[in-house]
């Protein structure tokens, strides 16, 4: 019985060290993809025309790809964060106590980050707005638009969610912090009007923002993630 009892324990801390491995393998990938940009007023005012409109073309596809991976880069590690929170759940014997806090978890990553955080997926763009002589390029620009306060918003809920959790079951005694920049929050029909007006002058300031959004936000995506390493690597 010890022994039946000591390999199953054995069993449960293999499993927990490769979900651990998996959290950080997600949270490493950002170092090749959350990276800044060539600086946006070099690009425009001296590379834009040396390059005749060529290179600010090629950073426009890294900037959504730049989107893309980092989607991408987060499904891993909200999957892999949930897939360790319910595993130490069952392994402590948590797991009927917070199931339902669980499923909240759950859900909403299914439910919020998998339906509305998509890939923008700029090829596919293309092709549909030549499909649809330029209509959906309207809404393209609409998603570019508010995706990093979709991002943040979804990565508020997912830390207060899981804080109700861990602060239970002594996985962290401190909660888990993000703050949320209100700023990213961008009216689509107030900036169409605004480059409207200005004869198309405000998209400029409009694309900069718009550009440097990930660049202001990174650091506290990363900060949260690293607080949640730290406390599952204990």
């Amino acid at each position: 019985e010890y022994k039946f009892f000591k390999q199953n324990n054995i069993k449960g801390v293999i499993q927990m060290t490769q979900e651990v491995l998996q959290i950080e393998r997600s949270i490493k990938e950002r170092r090749e993809w959350d990276v800044k940009l060539t600086n946006y007023w070099l690009t425009m005012l001296i590379l834009a025309p040396i390059t005749l409109g060529i290179y600010p073309l090629v950073l426009f596809f890294k900037q959504v790809i730049r989107v893309d991976k980092f989607i991408q880069r987060k499904r891993k590690y909200y999957s892999e964060v949930i897939n360790y929170t319910e595993k130490y759940l069952k392994e402590n014997n948590y797991f009927d106590e917070y199931q339902h806090k669980f499923n909240e978890l759950k859900n909403s990553y299914n439910d919020i980050f998998l339906r509305e955080c998509k890939e923008l997926n700029i090829l596919l763009a293309l092709l549909l707005s030549f499909v649809t002589l330029g209509i959906y390029g309207i809404y393209f620009n609409y998603r570019l638009n508010r995706i990093w306060d979709d991002l943040q918003k979804f990565e508020e809920e997912f830390y207060d969610k899981l804080n109700l959790i861990w602060s239970k079951v002594d996985i962290i005694k401190y909660p888990i912090n993000f703050r949320y920049d209100s700023s990213k929050k961008r009216s689509f029909i107030v900036n169409i009007l605004l480059t409207v007006v200005s004869f198309g002058l405000w998209s400029i300031v409009w694309q900069y923002k718009l550009w440097t959004d990930p660049d202001n936000l990174y650091s506290e995506f990363h900060t949260a993630e690293d607080t949640v390493l730290n406390a599952i690597r204990k």
